[in-house]
């Protein structure tokens, strides 16, 4: 995930400096926090998720609970239902070069 958010910063940046208007929605289970975790993949996806939303390009940081919604997975054709209810928390980071969201009511 950190390959990823680095490039993302980099195309991002690159679009600033061209005064050009460039945007990302990532969707991503929410990294916990608070306490210290001793898996090593938690401790680097947390590091990433920060960078994420601390980020000069980061405008929205929208949390969804768990339970409070759910997604479709790939095997949905094999399931009785279509919809899985999410475990755990998700969230939704919009990173843009610009502040869009004057025009987009979230």
């Amino acid at each position: 995930m950190e390959l990823m958010v680095n490039r993302l910063e980099l195309l991002l940046d690159r679009a600033k400096k061209c005064l050009q208007t460039l945007s990302f929605v990532i969707i991503v289970p929410s990294a916990a926090q608070s306490g210290k975790s001793k898996s090593r993949v938690k401790m680097f996806a947390a590091k990433s998720f920060l960078k994420m939303i601390e980020s000069q390009f980061c405008r929205k940081h929208i949390i969804l609970k768990a339970r409070d919604h759910g997604y479709k997975e790939a095997s949905q054709h094999l399931r009785p239902t279509q919809f899985k209810e999410s475990q755990y928390d998700t969230s939704v980071i919009i990173l843009s070069t610009k502040n869009l969201l004057n025009d987009v009511i979230l």
